[in-house]
């Protein structure tokens, strides 16, 4: 009986809100009929209301997705990523070999590995790993004679990263130990 419904042609509407979990109104989840429909009752609205969780679960999914993805490229493009440099000591010589280059990633990032595995969620994990090698890399210049530099990276970003590596003089890929992740299968 609305005059909206009698310009529209509407002879039957069923509608809920879309509210996501932080209680933002994202829309409506609506049913609409050009005939009439009398036998509508609280049992068509629950199971709307029902349809319309599981459509405001994929969308708190995705909007996470989204942040997560956001504050990722924050980070490429802040290269505000660091690397800690664990020393590798002989025991028995008393000196230190080398470096295990150990990527660190600002809040609200946890363990390397969980953010690298988030990352490739959203399609980011090699575009972080080439900018943690950029920055060990860093490192190479000021190894002692004898030194080493470890970098952990996985199977794919080897074989990039190893493809422009050959390509610089100016890397001494001799000073250069590549281990290849726990966490990928090869």
């Amino acid at each position: 009986d609305l005059a909206a419904t009698r310009e529209a042609p509407v002879g039957s509407f069923l509608g809920v809100p879309l509210r996501l979990s932080d209680g933002t109104l994202y829309g409506t989840l609506c049913g609409a009929s050009h005939a009439p429909d009398n036998t509508l009752g609280e049992r068509d609205v629950r199971f709307m209301s029902m349809l319309a969780e599981l459509i405001v679960q994929d969308l708190d999914a995705e909007r996470l997705q989204e942040q997560l993805r956001a504050d990722l490229m924050r980070v490429l493009e802040a290269e505000s990523l660091s690397i800690a440099y664990q020393p590798i000591i002989d025991l028995h010589g008393d000196q230190c070999l080398g470096f295990e280059a150990l990527a660190r990633f600002p809040k609200p990032f946890s363990k390397p590995d969980l953010t690298l595995a988030a990352a490739d969620t959203v399609g980011l994990r090699l575009g972080l790993e080439r900018l943690a090698i950029r920055q060990a890399w860093k490192m190479l210049a000021l190894l002692g004679p004898g030194q080493f530099l470890a970098v952990n990276v996985s199977p794919d970003a080897l074989v990039g990263l190893a493809r422009r590596a050959n390509l610089r003089d100016d890397l001494p890929l001799a000073k250069l130990v590549v281990e290849v992740t726990e966490h990928a299968a090869v």
